[in-house]
This record gives C-alpha cells, structure tokens and sequence, in this order.
C-alpha cells in the first residue's frame, strides 16, 4: 500500500539561490538513502512562456530574471521508482507539497523535513491571524473609554454652576466642586490622556488589521528581480516612515496647541 502526503503552504516565499540549494540538498539527502535510481529536476517557467529543466541548481543562478523572462514558477521533481514528487514554488498560487509513494518511510520523512525547513526559513510573511476575542476585547475597551470620555467632557461639567451663581450661593459643596473642577483643569486634563489611549489603540489595531488582509508578495531573488524587490522595499519603508512621522508631528502639535490655549 503506498503513502502520500501534500500541503498547500499559507503565506509568502522569498526564494533565492541558498534556499533552492538547501532544499534540493534535503531531497538529495532522502533519495540517495531511499531512490538512488531516480534523479532529481528542477523545471524553471519564466513569463516569457518559456520553460527549461537542469539538474543543477547552478544553471538556475545563472537566469536572467528581467521584466520580460521573469521566473514564474520552480518546480523540484523525482519520478520513478514507484515514487512521485513534486515541491512547487508558483508566483501567483503560493508553495504546494505533494508526495506519493510504496515507501512509506521516505514519504513521511522526507515530508517532515521539506515542511520544517519551508516554515521557518523560505515563507517569510503570515496572515496574521485575529481571533474572535481579540475584537470584542479592543470594542469594549473603546467602547468604555469613549463613554469615560463623554462622562469627563459633557456630563460632570454641566453639573458644576457657572462662577457667577457659586459666588451667591451658601452651599459649600457645590463651591468646593468648583474649585476642584479649576484645579483639575489647569494641572491636568485626564480626557487628553484617554483621547491619546483611544488614538493609540486604534493606531496599533487598525494598521495591522488591515496589512493583514493584503496579499504578500511572493518573490523569486534572482538576477534583475533581487534589485527590483530591494527597490520596492526601500519605497514601502519610506512610505512607512513618513505615515508614521506625519502621525507622530500632528499628534505633537495637537498637544502643544491645548497646552498653548488650556488657559483661555
């Protein structure tokens, strides 16, 4: 009875020539001990609908990788021996596993080691993924902060008589509130402390909620596409950079503008 084992991998690749050696050398290891009959290969397609096959991970270095003869799909191969495999690095649908064959040892084994080395060292990027929890807990804390908030600036404020009518009044309370009121006013206001805890939390979910629903991308670091994806990320940092300054600069002035005008 033969044994089979197939995954379809979540989240992006960034493949270059080290990591194509390095898988090939776990294949290699298996096949030697296992299938010595059968060879490996490695079948490259580029967009310019052109396809090659080498045995060598050298020819794949060589690859040109330009605009118009990108590679678009690597494949590593063994079929033979009553054994078939096929590990699948494709631009647009991600890494796919799949493995069949009588020896049942060389198909689990071999599956181990190409999932462990493909986890933690070729997908570069996950989804990150958000459980149920997480919103209800970030939408009560919110929900409470904002009704604290509403509470510090319309409702307890309205509960304290305007100067003029404490002046003529004899009820010591309501003239003790007032000056607790003042007081609390000019040291320190504790609704700009929750506005920056709503704006922080926001600032920490919302970003990341949202990268979390782009697609990565998947790359294939060869010749001409190792400056291309280099250039894309120096641009995706300095994007980054200048949000995050912008934020940074607008929520300082905000804070120098009240400290400015809190006494008028």
């Amino acid at each position: 009875m033969k044994a089979y084992a197939k995954k379809t991998f979540t989240g992006a690749f960034l493949l270059d020539e080290e990591k194509v050696t390095k898988l090939h050398d776990i294949v290699e290891k298996r096949r030697v001990e296992r299938h010595p009959d059968c060879a490996i290969l490695l079948k490259i397609y580029r967009a310019d609908n052109f396809v090659f096959e080498t045995a060598t991970c050298a020819e794949l270095a060589k690859e040109e990788n330009g605009p118009t003869n990108a590679i678009r799909r690597i494949e590593i191969l063994i079929n033979g021996d009553g054994m078939r495999f096929a590990l699948v690095f494709d631009q647009a649908a991600g890494i796919q596993l799949d493995i069949e064959g009588s020896d049942r040892d060389f198909v689990f084994l071999l599956y181990s080691d190409l999932k462990s080395y493909v986890e933690s060292e070729v997908i570069r990027a996950r989804r990150i993924a958000f459980q149920k929890e997480t919103y209800e807990i970030f939408g009560y804390i919110i929900i409470a902060l904002g009704f604290l908030y509403f509470g510090l600036t319309y409702v307890l404020p309205s509960q304290v008589k305007p100067a003029d009518a404490l002046l003529n009044s004899n009820d010591v309370h309501e003239k003790l509130n007032y000056l607790m009121m003042r007081t609390s006013k000019t040291a320190f206001d504790f609704r700009i402390l929750l506005a920056s805890m709503v704006l922080g939390m926001l600032f920490s979910y919302i970003p990341t909620h949202i990268l979390s629903r782009f697609p990565q991308q998947n790359v294939f670091y060869f010749g001409k596409g190792v400056a291309a994806y280099d250039r894309y990320v120096a641009v995706r940092s300095k994007l980054l950079w200048g949000v995050a300054i912008a934020f940074a600069v607008s929520f300082a002035a905000s804070i120098v503008a009240w400290l400015m005008t809190r006494g008028t």
